[in-house]
């Protein structure tokens, strides 16, 4: 019995202990519940996260692939704009070539212009001056002219008078000669007489009068002697120069005439070669006035479907005129350009502008938003004549017409994809198209 209790109670024991592990178990098991429904939450909430990644990682394997797929035609859109871009590179180095080509010529152009003008400009100051020294030279002429004639007039005077004089000093020469002569007669009568006296006489004469004596002229001759000698005084000595004088004013006036003849002749070849050049500018420009009116009346009629228009000069002379645009759109009376609305100044300006060009192309236009005023109509005709150019002339337009880009060839534009950083975008519209 002892050992069946011993055993019983020892059954017992192991009983309670095993209610006891039962209970510990029962806890334990009562964790392992609530660890189980928190890892079942964390389960599906992972399995969640996971169908979440494994969207979010078809979403970037479909996007990696539209970025493979957009880098292989980025690429060769690249490559297509990298053979673009050494096209236009060779076509802007054609047209820099031309550029200063025609840059050259311009200058070239210029610097004959220039040099013409400075020519025509040093010519007329010449002629200037030379009119400037003719007048000074008419003047001195003139002067000289009076100087000469009131000498040549003095030097007749004095020639007469010199005449006068020399015909009374003839006579007064005449006079005393023939008074000399009697004077002598006289002398040898008297010595002829004292020869007598002294002959008959035996007389000397001498020796009675203590002296000679010399015979007294005439009251007379007398009288006459002293008008003569102050006939004398009063003519003054005689200017013998005034011959030379004259001799060297008539030098002076021969060269001075010379002069003015030659200036003269240099004005008159020069306004030939003015008039030359004036006819043959005004014929070239009424030639190429004629050629723009034509091809100025086309554009118009083309660009506008009907009507007219005429350039007329304002003045009869064509170099010295200006230029009056008068025009007529469709349904409107004839009448000046700046009473047309905004659209129409446009295309009638445009009408000249590419009149310009159809008579002489230029290598490059430069058009800066022209067709802002213009309407959807008048658009499709601004770029029906714009594409027809185009084929002799390279147009660059800036515009924001949308019609006007559907003719270009490339469009750029710039964009601002990162605020402050501009970019720049290019598209070749017929690769596209």
């Amino acid at each position: 019995m002892e050992f069946i209790s011993a055993e019983l109670d020892g059954e017992r024991k192991e009983k309670e202990i095993a209610v006891l592990g039962l209970g510990e178990k029962g806890k334990a098991c009562k964790v392992l519940e609530d660890e189980r429904r928190v890892l079942e939450d964390v389960v599906k909430e992972n399995l969640g996260m996971v169908a979440e990644k494994r969207t979010l990682l078809n979403t970037l394997r479909s996007e990696l692939t539209e970025i493979m797929l957009s880098r292989t035609a980025g690429t060769e859109k690249k490559d297509s704009l990298i053979r673009e871009l050494e096209r236009l590179d060779s076509e802007i180095a054609g047209i820099e070539i031309k550029n200063d080509e025609m840059a050259q010529e311009k200058i070239n152009i210029e610097t004959e212009s220039g040099n013409k003008e400075n020519e025509i400009k040093g010519r007329s100051e010449a002629v200037a001056s030379q009119v400037t020294i003719i007048s000074s030279l008419k003047q001195s002429s003139s002067e000289l002219k009076e100087k000469i004639e009131a000498k040549a007039a003095e030097l007749n005077i004095l020639e007469k008078q010199q005449r006068q004089y020399a015909d009374e000093l003839s006579k007064v020469r005449k006079e005393l000669s023939h008074i000399e002569v009697k004077k002598t007669e006289l002398t040898l009568k008297r010595d002829h007489i004292r020869e007598d006296i002294k002959k008959i006489y035996s007389v000397d004469v001498d020796n009675i009068f203590g002296e000679s004596v010399s015979e007294p002229l005439l009251p007379e001759q007398e009288q006459r002697l002293g008008e003569l000698r102050e006939k004398l005084q009063a003519i003054g000595p005689v200017n013998l120069g005034t011959l030379e004088e004259l001799e060297e004013l008539r030098t002076r006036y021969e060269f001075l005439t010379k002069q003015q003849n030659d200036l003269l002749e240099s004005i008159t070849s020069l306004q030939e070669t003015i008039s030359k050049i004036n006819r043959t500018t005004q014929k070239k420009m009424e030639e190429a006035f004629q050629a723009l009116n034509e091809k100025f009346k086309e554009v118009f009629t083309s660009l506008f479907g009907k009507g007219r228009a005429e350039l007329i000069l304002t003045e009869s002379n064509i170099l010295d005129a200006g230029i009056e645009i008068i025009a007529q759109p469709p349904g409107k009376k004839l009448q000046n350009l700046m009473l047309l609305s905004g659209g129409e100044k446009a295309l009638t300006a445009l009408s000249l502008l590419f009149a310009g060009f159809m008579i002489k192309p230029t290598p490059m236009c430069l058009l800066d938003e022209v067709d802002a005023p213009l309407d959807e109509s008048n658009t499709d005709r601004f770029t029906s004549l714009l594409r027809k150019l185009s084929k002799n002339i390279q147009f660059i337009i800036i515009t924001h017409n949308r019609r006007t880009m559907e003719v270009a060839d490339y469009l750029y534009g710039v964009t601002m994809e990162e605020p402050g950083i501009s970019k720049v975008v290019s598209m070749h519209l017929a690769e596209v198209v």
